[in-house]
């Protein structure tokens, strides 16, 4: 019969069996047509059968006249609102979105969803389908933003309806993945990608189609993290199994051809990759026709390997007919267009067509600034996709346009830190919306705490129970999640502001004094391995000045590489001075000394670092005089100049007055002990723990944690700067813990302090930025799961910088986090190290005096107590030509740094002279 055919044909379908699938089908159709004709369900059903085969052969023209034809079929039968019309509607956009039609597929799949949740009800795995189908095609589009919460209310629809364990929820869970890939987000990605990929396995068995797809996604962001060794095993795994499965000819063959040449190219392997560029570009257009997104992304790809191979020639139609092709396919506003654009200038850039260049890098920056809102909220618009800014200024200065050079850089610098403050500020949101935002807060902390707590309590449970408390409770915090995501667009619709802004010059320099100057640097790479630098200064007035960086004769290596050996070197209190002192001299002469003269009369820098001179102190830079930069010049940091506009507009309104010192937090009860014997503690150093406890730490290892070694300096540190201050709260030794701080911030009163120190060991997260970490008291803890069952509050000792984000709000002038590594973070494009110093700006900082590595106890300690000295005022002897007068944050710090390198002990030795002492701790924002 018929229908044992069509049995037979889905079951060979399930197994990967294509060929034998589609001629069971075509069987099956045939003997619909005898026994019942053309008019009846089974035939449409048959259809869209045959044609999801056709979809999974790669040929998208076939399946689409048999999607249509379904259709057509069911609305005669069915009529217009029907659960098989809206599902053949939902094949059809399908497979209009494989051949790009995003315009066609669009309109089909919102009707399809809106059709569905009339007909079916809210939930109901059909919706869910619509939900993910929609989301897809959102995300190709490039509008990530709105795709978020339609992925997040799809993949909890299905674990709520068909289990944890289902072939739709791996499928979501891999979409959800491919999203926070997207968005840059890579640490989160990944684990989905890896929960896909084994429900997959144990589904389909290791040989299927669904098995490749994951295989490659999960290539994909173990590429995008470096792990290049990781990613060339899996995708050759991926391209292996595809051709097994799918023969020599299909489309994601020829993706999957893209993919390893990509790979073999950023190993510089262009022999390699060359031939699988071509072979893939010729497949595509085989099977997908000449005008197709994969086939413009292949000519793309192809394109770079002949430009990185110095066939300009070849190179520029090939970028030019991608160009073409996703403006026709893609509109004018997606993203993959500014790459495109930014790729054809850069080809010209680098045959020094300058004037060709400009315009299309212009038309570049356009249009990433449409597709970056687009891309989602905050730290997702910068991690999407490089911006085309700094190129953009570089070409400008090229052809001698210098005052449209310097708006360009500035929109290359921390934009998405400028947005989530700016907007923050203007949007007017009503009481009922703040409160619900806090409420949907409070309800993400407490799930994220909860599902911590039940995770690690499966680990020893032989019941299941907490399995299962898992299964809860992450399905909770799906929904919580999905709930956010919509809450913040919807907040977006309901209060628009103007975002991706920057300050014009004359804004800028309007909060600078005479005697103040923003240096700062643009490097861009021309192609592999060429790079064009400038330095600029910016004063209260006239033009901003540019001058080029020249670097040292023979020196070949990258500019960022030249800074972070510099930086090595400081990081290092072993490192020879001789070595320190000539690679100074080499970074001063490139970075700093084109600008000399420009900075004649200047005491005051604002250094707005570039991703070269990330975490780099410029002030441990030594001039052609032997003089350090710090011993001239107050140096202090700032994202932007735009921010450091704002934040300077600001000053006027006020912070706290208070101060709030918290330090020396017990780790395990031994440490405890000793603080109730102690009656003095002696200044004593405490070696910073190695990178495998901390890791292991970050990690959540309760023993790593209470094996780090106690800080005994910062009570002597604390103790000195309460003195400083008549308005004092200590919170010292057991008192320093977690639980203090969150009633702090609940209750208001963490508004109130003016300034707030924190003297601890703090754990930095590059690839989650948001789990970075202040480590409090690890003594007297609540259990955990005891805490999660009875509803309240969980402490683990650690205050992280996504609940400094959101749950802090403070008032504070200044922050000062005396402890390793704090103002590092993971590296951003355009936003410099996101970590802690991102965070509590966020939460309503205006500075903060953080560390660039790993920084011993007692040179911390008497560098805190002589920088509180200076801008409290509270010192009786000389200090920078004044006696008891307080001090600008920055100078303040300056002469600190200056009195520690100089300090001598009771041996007339110099114990802190070399710059890892005293050039560690930088200070980040408002330098007043």
């Amino acid at each position: 019969t018929a229908e044992s055919v069509g049995w037979l044909a889905g079951f060979e379908g399930e197994l990967g069996r294509n060929e034998d699938s589609e001629s069971h089908y075509r069987q099956a159709l045939e003997l619909n047509i005898t026994i019942q004709g053309k008019r009846h369900p089974e035939y449409a059903n048959t259809l869209g059968n045959l044609a999801g085969v056709l979809r999974a052969q790669g040929d998208y023209a076939g399946a689409k006249l048999l999607y249509r034809e379904a259709l057509a079929v069911r609305r005669k039968l069915f009529g217009d609102e029907h659960p098989d019309v809206a599902m053949s509607m939902n094949d059809l956009a399908g497979v209009l979105r494989a051949q790009g039609d995003y315009a066609g597929a669009e309109p089909l799949y919102r009707e399809a969803l809106l059709m569905q949740r009339k007909l079916l009800g809210d939930e109901h795995p059909h919706v869910a389908t619509s939900l993910n189908n929609l989301a897809v095609l959102l995300c190709a589009q490039g509008d990530y933003a709105d795709a978020e919460p339609l992925y997040r209310e799809a993949l909890l629809m299905q674990r709520k309806l068909l289990g944890e364990e289902h072939p739709s929820v791996a499928l979501s869970l891999n979409n959800l993945a491919w999203l926070l890939q997207a968005q840059g987000n890579y640490a989160d990605a990944e684990p989905l990608y890896h929960e896909a990929l084994a429900m997959r396995r144990r589904f389909l068995g290791d040989e299927h189609p669904e098995v490749a797809a994951s295989l490659n996604n999960l290539a994909g962001v173990l590429w995008d993290q470096g792990d290049y060794a990781g990613t060339e095993p899996l995708l050759r795994e991926t391209l292996a199994m595809y051709r097994r499965l799918l023969g020599d000819e299909h489309p994601h063959v020829a993706r999957s051809l893209n993919n390893l040449a990509v790979l073999l190219c950023a190993q510089g392997d262009y022999a390699g990759a060359e031939p699988l560029y071509r072979e893939a570009l010729a497949m595509e257009r085989r099977l997908l026709g000449n005008e197709h997104p994969d086939v413009a992304t292949s000519l793309n790809n192809l394109a770079w390997l002949l430009q990185a191979q110095g066939n300009y020639a070849d190179a520029e139609p090939l970028y030019r007919e991608a160009l073409a092709m996703r403006r026709r396919l893609l509109g004018d506003e997606h993203p993959r267009v500014a790459t495109s654009l930014s790729n054809l200038a850069g080809l010209l850039y680098a045959q020094g067509e300058h004037a060709g260049a400009e315009p299309l890098l212009t038309e570049a920056a356009r249009v990433y600034d449409v597709a970056r809102l687009r891309a989602g909220a905050g730290l997702k618009r910068a991690a999407f996709q490089e911006s085309p800014y700094l190129r953009l200024a570089s070409v400008r200065l090229a052809l001698g346009r210098a005052d449209e050079a310097w708006p360009a850089a500035e929109k290359a610098h921390a934009r998405s830190l400028a947005d989530l403050l700016m907007a923050a500020e203007k949007r007017d949101i009503s009481p009922s919306e703040s409160a619900r935002e806090d409420s949907l807060k409070r309800v993400l902390g407490t799930l994220e705490r909860e599902l911590a707590a039940y995770r690690q309590a499966a680990t020893s449970d032989t019941t299941g129970e907490a399995a299962g408390l898992v299964e809860a409770t992450r399905n909770a915090l799906l929904a919580a999640e999905s709930e956010w995501s919509a809450f913040r667009q919807e907040i977006v619709a309901t209060h628009p502001v103007t975002e991706g802004e920057t300050f014009p010059l004359r804004r800028v320099q309007s909060a600078l004094s005479q005697d103040v100057a923003i240096i700062g640097w643009l490097d861009v790479e021309l192609q592999k391995d060429v790079y064009e630098s400038w330095c600029y200064a910016i004063r209260s007035s006239g033009p901003v000045v540019w001058e080029r960086v020249v670097c040292a004769e023979g020196d070949s290596r990258s500019p960022s590489t030249r800074a972070r050996s510099f930086r090595d070197r400081l990081a290092n209190p072993a490192s020879p001075d001789a070595v320190v002192t000539r690679e100074s001299r080499e970074l001063w002469g490139e970075r700093i000394g084109p600008l000399l003269s420009t900075l004649e009369g200047i005491e005051n820098l604002i250094v707005i670092p570039s991703r070269a001179m990330l975490g780099v102190p410029v002030e441990a830079l030594v001039d052609n005089e032997g003089e350090f930069v710090g011993e001239t010049y107050a140096v202090s940091h700032v994202p932007s100049a735009t921010l450091h506009t704002w934040l300077a507009e600001r000053a006027d309104r006020g912070v706290g007055s208070g101060t709030l010192l918290v330090g020396d937090p017990p780790y395990n009860p031994t440490h405890l002990t000793a603080m109730h014997l102690e009656e003095d503690v002696l200044l004593a150093s405490a070696e910073p723990p190695g990178a495998e406890t901390l890791r292991s730490a970050l990690a959540g290892n309760d023993d790593a944690l209470r094996a780090l070694p106690r800080l005994y300096g910062t009570r002597s540190e604390v103790a000195a700067i309460a003195e400083l201050s008549e308005q004092s709260s200590l919170l010292l030794g057991p008192e320093a813990t977690e639980q203090e701080l969150v009633r702090l911030a609940e209750s208001g009163e963490l508004g109130k302090f003016g300034t707030i120190h924190i003297a601890t060991h703090a754990l930095v997260d590059d690839e989650r930025p948001e789990r970075s970490a202040l480590i409090l008291s690890q003594t007297d803890l609540p259990d955990p799961l005891e805490s999660a069952m009875a509803g309240t509050r969980i402490y683990d000792g650690l205050v992280t910088a996504k609940e400094i984000v959101r749950e802090w709000d403070l008032n504070a002038d200044l922050v000062t986090l005396s402890a390793c590594e704090t103002g590092l973070g993971k590296e951003v494009m355009g936003e410099g190290y996101v970590g802690f110093a991102h965070a509590f700006l966020q939460a309503g900082a205006r500075s903060l005096l953080v560390s660039l590595w790993k920084v011993e106890d007692a040179a911390t300690s008497l560098l805190m107590r002589r920088f509180y000295e200076n801008w409290t005022g509270e010192y009786e002897d000389e200090r920078n030509g004044r006696t008891g007068r307080p001090m600008a944050k920055a100078g303040a710090l300056q002469e600190a740094k200056h009195w520690l390198r100089t300090y001598t002990d009771e041996y007339g030795e110099y114990p802190y002279e070399h710059p890892y002492f005293w050039s560690a701790f930088t200070l980040i924002g408002d330098r007043t």
